[in-house]
Order: structure tokens, then C-alpha cells, then sequence
């Protein structure tokens, strides 16, 4: 009643109604040996032990993924506070030299305002000068003249000396031409008084 044919087991036909209802095989179908059985479970196996293995190391390299981001984070951040740091020292170094470039430039504003003032003196002290100047060319014009004033009544004196001298000794004539000889020089130093 059994008989094989092309390898496959042939179902009998009495048993048909429950292998039929059992296994959804209609009579006269062929059943499926075991060896492809094997062979679908070892591929189904192997397909999942694959898949389990593509995911492994999905995994395995996405965790690796994440290991160098984490680290190259972590260096991002040490790089980060470093620049900070550097930020914070360079934000004081300024701050410094602002306070000192505003003390500087107090003590230039100071100074520029002494330097104003001392010109201010200068030129207070360069017209006193001009007027000290103005004065001894005034002064030094009038000893020019005093000096030719003193050397005309000199003159006048010389001869009026000289006339008494003539008189003294009872020289009228000499004493008469002494006086005629400085007569201008003694009219000159008269108008001067």
C-alpha cells in the first residue's frame, strides 16, 4: 500500500481523510522528506545566526562608533574648557590694559593740561620780555640822548672853565673868546633845562 516513487513517500488512500485533515496534503500529493526539512531548519538557523551576526556586529561597530564620538566629545570639551581658560586669562589681560591704557591716558590729559598752562607762562613771560625789551630800547635811546645832552653841557662847561680861568689871571679878551667859542654848546644845554 506504500510505495515510493522519486523518493518521496506515497500516502495511502484509507488514511488519506486524516492525513488530509492533519497535514492539509490532499491525496495523492507528495509529502516532503525530512532531509529538506534539515535543510530549510539549517538554513532558517543559519539565516538567524547570520542576521544575529550582521546585528553583533552592527553593534559591535556602532559601539565603536560611539567610543570615538564619546572621545573625540570628551576631547571637544577639554579643548573647549582649555579655550575657555585661555578666554577667561586674555579677558583679564585686557581688562588690565584698559585700566592701564584709562590710567595712561588720565596722566597724558594731566600732563597735556600742565604743558597748556606752561605755555599759557610762556607766552605771559615772552610779551613781559617784549615790554622789558621795548624799555631798554627806550632806556638805551635816552642815554643816547642824555649822552649827547652831557657832552654838549661838558663843552659848555669846558669853555665857561676855561673863561674863568682867562678871567682869573685878568685875560678878558681870552675869557670873551672862551665864551663866543661854546656860546651854541651852552644855548643847547640852557634848552635842555
Amino acid at each position: 500500500m506504500l510505495a515510493e516513487q522519486g523518493g518521496a513517500e506515497l500516502v495511502p488512500e484509507s488514511a488519506a481523510a486524516a492525513v488530509e485533515s492533519a497535514s492539509g496534503l490532499a491525496v495523492g500529493q507528495f509529502r516532503r522528506p525530512r532531509r529538506w526539512r534539515a535543510i530549510v531548519g539549517g538554513v532558517l538557523a543559519l539565516s538567524i545566526v547570520a542576521g544575529v551576526a550582521v546585528l553583533a556586529l552592527n553593534d559591535w561597530g556602532t559601539h565603536k562608533q560611539l567610543t570615538k564620538s564619546r572621545d573625540a566629545y570628551s576631547a571637544s570639551q577639554s579643548r573647549l574648557h582649555e579655550t575657555q581658560a585661555e578666554l577667561a586669562d586674555t579677558v583679564t589681560k585686557l581688562t588690565g590694559v584698559k585700566t592701564d591704557l584709562t590710567s595712561t591716558q588720565s596722566v597724558l590729559a594731566t600732563t597735556k593740561k600742565s604743558l597748556d598752562a606752561k605755555a599759557q607762562a610762556l607766552t605771559a613771560k615772552e610779551q613781559e620780555l617784549a615790554g622789558v625789551r621795548n624799555n631798554l630800547t627806550d632806556v638805551k635811546s635816552s642815554l643816547t640822548i642824555q649822552s649827547g645832552q652831557i657832552k654838549t653841557l661838558e663843552s659848555c662847561l669846558n669853555g665857561v672853565s676855561i673863561a674863568l680861568t682867562d678871567v682869573s689871571y685878568n685875560d678878558y679878551s681870552g675869557a670873551a673868546s672862551a665864551l663866543e667859542a661854546v656860546k651854541v654848546s651852552c644855548n643847547a644845554a640852557f634848552a635842555l633845562f
